[in-house]
């Protein structure tokens, strides 16, 4: 056994199988300290992805909504922008010209005026606030600025 062990081949053999051995540990250690470190990355991964989600839907939800103020912004826009024609300022004028005549010969016109015009401007600005009413100005084509 002795001259078995003083045999430089088997000498390198135990050598070599001495170095496989420990070459071979120190690859378990690091794969398991790989596995532990992709098991935190995944759930670091999945965190963040959530949390990105998340963030996704709720400035999804908040486009809409701005996209919704925008489309009623613009209805106002160009409700604003429309000029009236030259036949509808003559006939507010005439209207103006017939209150003011009405106001000098009737006395109690002016209350009951005054109480309309408010009742008026109510109904106006009740049917002018929410989407339904839009979506009927829109889909109608009724447009009070105009009318007025």
């Amino acid at each position: 056994m002795k001259d078995l062990i003083m045999n430089p081949f088997v000498q390198g053999l135990l050598i070599g199988l001495v170095v496989v051995i420990i070459v071979w540990l120190n690859a378990l250690f690091k794969v398991g300290s790989y596995k532990r470190e992709m098991k935190k990355l995944k759930e670091f991964l999945n965190t963040q992805m959530e949390i990105n989600a998340k963030g996704n839907n709720a400035l999804s939800k908040e486009l809409e909504q701005l996209k919704e103020v925008n489309l009623n912004l613009q209805t106002t826009v160009k409700t604003w922008q429309t000029k009236p024609s030259r036949s509808e300022l003559r006939n507010l004028m005439v209207y103006n010209r017939a209150l003011e005549i009405l106001f000098e010969k009737e006395r109690g016109f002016t209350t009951y005026w005054q109480q309309a015009v408010k009742e008026a401007e109510a109904e106006i600005d009740k049917s002018d606030k929410g989407v339904i009413p839009l979506v009927k100005k829109m889909i109608t084509g009724q447009n009070y600025s105009s009318e007025i």
